[in-house]
Formats: C-alpha cells, structure tokens, sequence
C-alpha cells in the first residue's frame, strides 16, 4: 500500500517509521522544506533536530499534486497549518483515497474541528482521525505503544485498524470526541503543569488531575455525544500520559509558565504548544461557555489576561 505523511515533524517521522516495517508498505514523507529533504537525502536519514533517524525505505517528496498515486494520506503537520494544508489538497484528493489526520487543534472558522472541516472541502467521508496513547520518541525506539482510530466510515476504520496492527489499535465511530478530547488533553496538561511547577508532589498533581478529568468528561459528553457507560480508553490513557507526562510539551510548558512569563515565552519560542495555540478557537467550538469549566475559564485567564495562577490550586480544594 503506498502511504504517505504530509509533515517532517517528530510525529509524522514517528508514524512514518512504524508503518514502513510492514515490508508491502511504501512510505513517502511529505515536506515543503525543501532544505530539510536535501539534508536528509544527503545524510540518507532523517533529520530531527540532533537526531538521525535511519531513512530505510523511506521517500521525502516536496510535490502536493504526487500525492494523487497514494492510498493513503495521513496529515500530521502543526495545527497552524492545517487549513492550509486541507485547501491545497481539495483538488488533488480523489473518492478512492482515504485520508486520516494526527494533527491536534482546531481551525479558526466553524466547524472548528479538522475532520468535519476536512469532510467539508475534500468531499469525502473517508476520513479519520488518530491519537495515542503514545509519544513519538517512544514509537521511534521501538517501544510497545497503542493508538486510537476513530471515523464515522466503518471502511476507514477497518483500513486504519489493519495500518496501524502493531500499535494495538482501539476503534471508535466518533472522531469527535477523539479530536476535541486530544485538544483537551494539552490545554489541561497546562494548568497540570502549572501546579506541578507551584507544588511539585504527585499528591496535589493527581488532585488536580482528578478534578481536570471530571471537567473533561463535561465537556465531551456535551459537545461531542461522549458516552461515559462506553468510554475509549485510549481517550483516557492519553489524557493521563499527556497531562501528567515529563516528555508532554504542554506539561513542561506549564512549569515553565509557573516560573515567569519570560521563562514561558522562550518556550513558546522553542517549542509547539498545541494546548496554547488552541485554547481560544476551543472556547469558540464551546459557544463561548468556557466560563461553565472553572479550570479551562482559570487556564484561559492565566495565559490570555495574565491572572493569578492561585485559582488553579483554589479550584483543586473544591469538590467538583
């Protein structure tokens, strides 16, 4: 099957790698950088920062309009570009493809989430959504990780289950709430970072995750047709991975927060943070309501009107 990932960040390499050890798999990696597919031809790896990833049979292409001989398309770039990239693909994407997306966040226009905006422009239901639990540097060491398939089209489901075998895969027919609850996950990882910084012991930490998950599963059974007598497990093993893991960007991005503003926006510099550039287009897919979650309304205020960051902690003492 000929695949292809349209990102040259930590994650498409991620899922690049595991998907080329099936031997009947052609992966190629998309990129517009086209300085980076040099580099990498060059070396014959794949570069990531100071890492060097074995290219194997791996092609980088830089050519949109390639991607027409591809099966499948998996769209992982940064979700400041996802729009972008969506419309550029609206007249090359053809019914007998199917496309599944990683990227985590929101679009700034209703409908808010990728895959219904997806489903919109490149008129197809073939679409689907996936998620850990999993870090991309463990899947690049081989480690044993899991991940979640989610589409509203039981084929690509069925597709994604087979692509992904090695990585256990769970399946759900509600991308939604696979999607909303991946955006979730990194605004929370925030504030858990922020109490950690404040008050680095597990006790507290947990407390507040008890509390933020509680919220978290509000917000998903409103919006999203969340059923919490039939819960994705994988929705809830990567909320606790990314909101209380030392390797989660949004985590270290809320310690870093704790300790100063400067601190924070040196991080910002360095670093994608998927739950700060996604907090506001979520209070719009909310409908403005974010002030009904106490701990997602004291996140917001934090980062957008510099507020006090006791009120997380005030919030944990509370029986939610």
């Amino acid at each position: 099957m000929k695949i292809c990932c349209l990102g040259s960040g930590y994650f498409s390499v991620a899922i690049s790698k595991v998907l080329s050890k099936n031997e009947k798999n052609e992966i190629s990696i998309w990129t517009h950088d086209t300085s980076w597919q040099e580099k990498c031809n060059k070396k014959d790896k794949l570069l990531l920062g100071k890492k060097e990833i074995p290219k194997d049979n791996i092609t980088i292409i830089n050519n949109l309009e390639d991607l027409v001989n591809y099966n499948v398309i998996i769209i992982l770039v940064s979700s400041k570009y996802i729009m972008e990239t969506i419309n550029n693909l609206k007249k090359i994407i053809t019914k007998k493809q199917t496309v599944l997306i990683g990227t985590k966040g929101l679009i700034s226009m209703k409908p808010y989430n990728i895959t219904n905006y997806a489903k919109k422009v490149l008129k197809t239901d073939k679409i689907g959504y996936i998620a850990g639990p999993n870090l991309a540097i463990d899947l690049l060491n081989d480690a044993p990780c899991r991940i979640c398939i989610a589409s509203t089209d039981k084929k690509t489901t069925i597709l994604g289950k087979h692509l992904f075998n090695e990585l256990i895969p769970e399946t759900s027919y509600n991308p939604l709430s696979l999607e909303i609850g991946s955006v979730l996950k990194n605004i929370y990882a925030i504030g858990s970072g922020i109490i950690y910084g404040k008050y680095p012991n597990p006790s507290t930490l947990y407390s507040f995750t008890t509390s933020s998950y509680l919220e978290y599963q509000k917000i998903l059974t409103k919006y999203c047709k969340y059923n919490e007598k039939k819960p994705i497990a994988a929705l809830i093993a990567d909320f606790m991975m990314t909101t209380n893991h030392e390797e989660s960007r949004n985590f270290k991005f809320g310690i870093a927060l704790s300790n100063s503003q400067k601190e924070a926006k040196d991080f910002l510099k360095k670093n994608t943070v998927e739950g700060y550039e996604n907090i506001d287009f979520l209070r719009e897919f909310i409908n403005d309501n974010i002030s009904s979650y106490p701990i997602l309304y004291a996140i917001y205020n934090i980062i957008y009107k510099n507020q006090s960051q006791d009120i997380l902690l005030d919030i944990c003492k509370k029986s939610y």
